[in-house]
């Protein structure tokens, strides 16, 4: 279990970075997008959020100001459903309030009805047509539902009501990113990062854009640049260390966080992400009191209070592990990660019922996880309820046909229950075995290479690589293989082979930054006479 949680811790350090609320929760995606501030709305934006519109001057106006403010109090202690319904009541004595309405579209949005979200969404706009805040979440639902241009449509009539709106900005980068468009990603994000330069989300997008584009060194130069230009840029740091943990320079990374709570002392971001760090540096003291000085400079951080119950969970402390995770799924309802970790506790202590209530809380909000289909399988077999389970296994198949475990359960319950089709998961989980096996081959046939190339035999390095490759086939290492390679045939004067392997590469990878220089670098050669 260890190793799977260092995992998802490491997970869990890029993903706070990046943003703080995830309203989308696909796993491969490295940028996030940002809601429109929901209890704290950076000023830079431009507008209020939750906050109380002026007053009016009547009895009635100040009624309603009122119940606004005790719904946000409501909102903050995650009573979704009482705030909602508070701020109907404001509504209903200020029914032409801009805010009222997209307050209560934020109510809307964490108990998951996108309906009234948007029809709420759509009011505070027919009353304030240049509320860029709504514009931004209308943005956030068009991307979930997959209307594209309709979200790129509402996040630059965000931009164009407040052009220093961070959040909008960083959301259109995000789209551009996801659709490929990497230069006006960048673009985007570099404003944001003007826009707000205390905002270590913007640094970190412009860096993970730059990765895309240009590789992590030509990232890392960029922030250093930045750093250099404001040596006092806590944020710049903050993003430098997550890009250093990316690039697996875990010690660098610690650096670069130390720096940034150097400093920014008060900083609850800071703490958390060097507390982070230094966990997978297994530096666990040092991490521990990271961790706890972010959840004490800011108890509302339902990010500190995962990490920090990831961590005592990991340690074993269950009672301090339920007790954080509690706090962090109760500040914000919709951390997916905080009820899987809460329900992982549960399991521990024996407690599958209340396992399987959190996990299905995670699977409503996130259904397209495979691991956690397959956790919430696992729960309901151990209540008895086997038929429920298939059916989240065959979920996580769907998703994850290479899901070992489901595969493994599956066929072990329905051969219990007779079912012809076990022998089919039987033999799909054989057959990854097989895979897999082929893979591990594959990747000490590389480290033996990597070995030889070290000792300067290249002609057993080549074999090697060769064999590897031609194992490989179309696995998810053959980019790498190519370009290793190709460096093995530079190095004994095999340019053309060396050329063909990179093209090979960027067939693959056509964004690998350090393919494409060495190619560049390779044609550059004059020519050598026959």
């Amino acid at each position: 279990m260890t190793g799977f949680c260092q995992r998802k811790l490491a997970e869990l350090a890029e993903r706070h970075a990046n943003t703080t609320k995830r309203l989308t929760c696909t796993a491969v995606a490295i940028l996030s997008l940002l809601p429109a501030g929901g209890l704290r709305a950076r000023a830079s934006s431009g507008n209020s959020f939750l906050q109380s519109a002026p007053p009016a001057g009547s009895e009635v106006q100040s009624q309603a100001d009122r119940l606004n403010e005790q719904a946000n109090q409501l909102f903050a202690a995650g009573k979704l459903a009482a705030a909602a319904q508070t701020y109907r009541k404001a509504l209903a004595l200020a029914p032409g309030n801009a805010q009222f309405h997209f307050n209560l579209a934020l109510a809307l949005a964490a108990l998951g009805d996108q309906q009234a979200e948007r029809q709420e969404l759509n009011r505070a706009l027919h009353l304030q047509p240049s509320m860029a805040a709504a514009h931004n979440q209308l943005g956030l639902l068009a991307v979930q539902s997959g209307a594209v241009a309709e979200a790129e449509k509402e996040f630059r009539a965000a931009i164009a009501a407040n052009p220093k709106y961070a959040e909008a900005l960083s959301n259109l980068g995000v789209l551009y990113s996801r659709e490929g468009k990497d230069t006006d990603a960048v673009d985007a994000f570099r404003r944001a990062a003007e826009a707000d330069s205390k905002s270590s989300s913007a640094y970190v997008n412009l860096a993970l854009a730059l990765i895309k584009q240009k590789g992590v060194e030509e990232a890392e130069n960029q922030l250093l640049s930045i750093i250099q230009q404001d040596p006092t840029n806590a944020a710049a740091y903050i993003a430098l260390g997550v890009i250093r943990n990316k690039a697996g320079q875990g010690a660098n990374a610690v650096a670069a966080f130390r720096k940034a709570v150097a400093l920014q002392p008060d900083s609850a971001e800071a703490h958390l992400n060097l507390g982070m760090a230094l966990v997978l540096q297994f530096d666990r003291k040092g991490g521990l009191q990271e961790l706890t000085e972010a959840a004490r400079l800011n108890p509302d951080s339902a990010a500190a209070h995962l990490s920090l119950g990831h961590f005592y969970f990991e340690a074993d402390r269950y009672d301090d592990a339920r007790r954080e995770l509690e706090a962090a799924t109760r500040l914000q309802p919709t951390l997916e990660d905080g009820f899987y970790f809460w329900a992982l506790v549960e399991r521990q202590t024996d407690n599958f019922k209340h396992a399987a209530e959190l996990l299905q809380k995670a699977v409503a909000l996130n259904p397209d996880n495979p691991d956690t289909q397959f956790l919430l399988g696992q729960s309901l077999e151990k209540l008895g309820r086997t038929q429920e389970a298939i059916e989240h296994w065959k979920q996580a198949l769907r998703i994850d046909p290479n899901q070992s475990e489901a595969l493994y359960n599956l066929s072990r319950s329905l051969s219990r229950l007779h079912d012809p089709d076990a022998q089919r998961y039987q033999s799909r989980f054989n057959e990854l075995q097989k895979r897999e096996e082929v893979r591990d081959r594959v990747q000490l046939l590389r480290n033996f290479a990597l070995e030889a190339g070290k000792a300067q035999n290249w002609p057993q390095a080549i074999e090697q690589l060769q064999e590897a490759i031609q194992l490989c086939g179309q696995c998810t290492d053959a980019a790498l293989l190519h370009k290793n390679l190709a460096f093995f045939y530079e190095q004994t004067g095999r340019i053309s082979d060396a050329e063909e392997e990179l093209q090979k590469t960027l067939a693959i990878d056509p964004h690998d930054a350090r393919a494409q220089r060495a190619l560049a670098d390779l044609r550059s050669l004059p020519a050598t006479e026959p």
